[in-house]
């Protein structure tokens, strides 16, 4: 659900890596604009996000995704998804 809300895209990639290229690639991720959050004991819990567009908030790129600032490369190209040298 959390894909599908923010991307609108289905299927929702299998593998971390194919997500981050997605979102690197196409820059095209929904923004929301207010979060409502629950206090539950030590801890808040999030209750609802709301995407509405306005004006001087990130959910502004949603009716326009060229004007959101390309995201930096954060993540190495040679990072394995996997440690594959590690027998369990």
């Amino acid at each position: 659900m959390w894909w599908v809300k923010r991307v609108e895209q289905a299927p929702v990639p299998e593998l971390t890596m194919d997500a981050y290229q997605h979102l690197t690639e196409q820059n095209e991720m929904k923004e929301h604009c207010r979060i409502e959050v629950l206090q539950e004991d030590r801890w808040h819990r999030i209750k609802s996000l709301d995407f509405t567009v306005k004006p001087d908030t990130p959910s502004a790129w949603n009716h326009n995704p060229a004007e959101r600032p390309k995201p930096t490369h954060t993540m190495p190209a040679d990072m394995d998804v996997f440690d594959t040298d590690i027998n369990f």
